[in-house]
């Protein structure tokens, strides 16, 4: 993995939690709100396609922006205080294990 591709999945992450966060955060949801939605989904398109573009292959990209955002919305579900459940540990523990054999055996 490339540095610029680390940085591109933690900004396409950051992107997308955010998005999440401020989808749950307005009580009228996205439709009513599509004029803050829209720039960030073309955003987070833009980003994964350069993440694409610079990753060796499809499931590098893939694994890396999966862990970038599994680790990332269960720290803002904690921070906005909703619970987590144990399917989400287990998730995360099994897309962690991917990205430790994807590092492993590149």
């Amino acid at each position: 993995m490339t540095d610029r591709a680390i940085l591109l999945s933690l900004a396409a992450a950051i992107i997308v939690i955010v998005s999440e966060a401020t989808q749950k955060s307005l009580p009228s949801g996205y439709w009513r709100n599509w004029y803050v939605f829209l720039p960030l989904a073309i955003l987070i398109n833009w980003v994964l396609y350069h993440l694409l573009q610079v990753s060796p292959s499809l499931p590098a990209a893939f694994v890396l922006f999966t862990a970038a955002t599994w680790t990332l919305r269960p720290l803002v579900s904690l921070w906005l205080g909703h619970p987590i459940g144990v399917g989400t540990w287990i998730a995360m523990a099994f897309v962690f294990v991917a990205f430790g054999f994807r590092l492993w055996r590149p």
